[in-house]
């Protein structure tokens, strides 16, 4: 069952991967800066509800301190020992001058202090003697006990809006002796007003409580339930102040509280979270805002990017279709140095070089017809040559001329091995076979005038050849080299191996040769033709070894010159 494959086209592959490589940091930086701004956001709501915080507190503290600045004037004050020496006196007349007197100093102190609700005078054994408030309310006993091993300091106690700052009043002149106690009870509605007037959120709530964690005054705008008021206050019974988030019922809220020194009264507030995030919420949004429109304009971009990208990919893709379709006179037309434009110029490199390899071997098959069309018209000659050079050689023995004789001989024996195979590569065997009858000749022609010296490596007789390479060498010494000294040379053949090479050199002692102008001759031969049977040899090599055939031309140390051929190795295993 064959698998259903998913192509993709280069531009949605660049187009998405460009994409991706934004997409993804950016939506990371996206997502980072939003929570960051929104830890700042509610890092500074902390802060700003801290500052409130303490300073309500600070004002409760310092109204505090200014009632115990009170309180310690009124003890001290003369009005006040007398009114509470003449409490156990039976003549109410002095008694009662000095209880006016205390009222209207107790009037006077508490005149400008809207925070005070009522101060209250009584004696150990209980009896109230002033009282500026509308309800006298005695101490208990247990408080007159705590009161009294505080020898003098102050103490609060609450309870449901009741705060009240009592302290004991001792005779200066017998610290022993306590002669009363002063209570002063502080407004609740003031605190109230200072819960009120800081509560700028609906959703914001304030409350006052002891140390038992029992609510003294409240603003409650979130109408806690008892038990959801409880577990915000449980955590915070050993902690001074601070700030922290906390759940109640699945709803996040900011807690913020402050523990008013040298009391048992906790500052708490509480606010909603979400409400408050909504409140600030703009920062947060112009991010998320900002990464949506930076998204959706690199896509544009990344789109535009990609198709500007593989439109000449594409277009070079469409003239590819029109060669295929055999019209080679298309051409891309590159614009500046990117890749793209050197791709488009090998292309058209390409197709000018494959026009001229098809116009080659166009004239090549032209010229292969016309080569089999005179060779067909040729053909009988050869043959007709051979049998006429034995009836020479035949007729020569006859006649008593043995050099005629040879000569022909060794020329009829060269028609036979060009006629016996028509293959381009041969053996060492028979290519030194071919050679031997044409140094028979040549050793008739010049008699003692060449010496002729050949060396064969044993393994090198079965190897393969390019046929008919030795006797062109051998007369270009003879005839370019050996000849122009008239007092004749010699001409020394090697065949060896070199590794994985064939290596066949002719050398000569003769007038030597132009080596720049022979190795030009390999790559194009003169007008008149010179150097013709050494480019063939040179290219029949190339085609047969590739890059391991080459000639060389190299001097002789007798002023001579050396001709190496190289091809490749190969056994003849016919």
């Amino acid at each position: 069952m064959m698998r259903p494959t998913f192509r993709k086209s280069l531009q949605q592959r660049i187009f998405v991967f460009t994409l991706l490589i934004v997409f993804v940091p950016l939506t990371v930086v996206g997502i980072m800066s939003y929570v960051t701004s929104t830890n700042m956001i509610t890092d500074k709501l902390k802060q700003a509800h801290m500052n409130v915080v303490d300073q309500i507190g600070g004002n409760i503290a310092f109204v505090l301190e200014d009632i115990h600045d009170l309180s310690l004037f009124f003890i001290q004050s003369e009005q006040a020992r007398d009114l509470l020496d003449a409490s156990d006196s039976d003549n109410t007349d002095p008694f009662n001058e000095k209880k006016q007197r205390v009222e209207q100093l107790l009037l006077h102190l508490i005149g400008s202090k809207d925070y005070i609700a009522s101060i209250q005078i009584e004696n150990p054994q209980g009896d109230v003697l002033i009282n500026t408030g509308s309800k006298e309310d005695p101490l208990q006993s247990h408080t007159k006990r705590k009161l009294n091993d505080l020898n003098g300091s102050a103490l609060i106690t609450t309870k449901q809006n009741v705060i009240s700052y009592s302290r004991l009043i001792k005779n200066v002149y017998d610290v022993t002796e306590p002669l009363g106690y002063m209570t002063i009870k502080l407004k609740p509605s003031y605190i109230y007003n200072l819960f009120e007037n800081n509560n700028t959120k609906e959703t914001a709530s304030y409350f006052l409580i002891n140390s038992e964690r029992q609510i003294v005054v409240k603003h409650d705008e979130n109408q806690f339930s008892p038990a959801q008021l409880q577990s915000v206050f449980d955590s915070i019974a050993n902690v001074k102040s601070g700030t922290s988030e906390t759940s109640v019922d699945g709803n996040d809220y900011i807690r913020t509280f402050h523990r008013i020194k040298k009391t048992p009264l906790t500052i708490v507030h509480v606010a909603s979270l979400d409400a408050l995030m909504q409140e600030n919420q703009f920062i947060p949004s112009l991010i998320l805002i900002a990464l949506i429109v930076s998204l959706l304009i690199y896509t544009i971009v990344a789109y535009q990017f990609s198709k500007y990208i593989v439109r000449p990919i594409n277009h070079l893709q469409t003239l590819m279709k029109r060669v295929e379709d055999g019209n080679l006179a298309v051409r891309f037309e590159p614009k500046g140095q990117n890749e793209i434009a050197m791709l488009g110029r090998g292309f058209n490199t390409m197709l000018e070089k494959l026009t001229f390899l098809i116009e080659m071997v166009y004239l090549a098959q032209i010229k292969n017809k016309e080569a089999e069309l005179k060779a067909l018209h040729a053909q009988i000659n050869p043959h007709f040559l051979y049998n006429t050079l034995n009836t020479i050689y035949w007729m020569g023995q006859m006649e008593q001329a043995p050099k005629s004789a040879k000569m022909t001989h060794a020329l009829s024996k060269l028609f036979q091995l060009m006629l016996k195979d028509q293959k381009d590569v041969t053996s060492i065997n028979n290519e030194i076979e071919y050679v031997s009858h044409y140094l028979d000749i040549q050793k008739v022609r010049y008699e003692d005038m060449i010496a002729f010296n050949v060396y064969i490596e044993p393994e090198t007789r079965h190897a393969k050849t390019v046929k008919m390479i030795l006797q062109p060498l051998i007369e270009n010494a003879i005839t370019h080299g050996i000849e122009p000294k008239e007092d004749g040379g010699t001409i020394f053949v090697s065949i060896t191996r070199r590794d994985n090479l064939l290596l066949i050199s002719v050398e000569d002692d003769g007038v030597g040769a132009d080596l720049e102008a022979l190795n030009q001759m390999l790559v194009k031969p003169s007008d008149d033709y010179k150097g013709l049977a050494l480019k063939n040899i040179y290219d029949r090599i190339k085609i047969q070894s590739g890059e391991m055939g080459d000639m060389l031309f190299a001097p002789t140390e007798t002023g001579g010159l050396k001709v190496c051929i190289l091809q490749k190795w190969e056994e003849d295993r016919e």
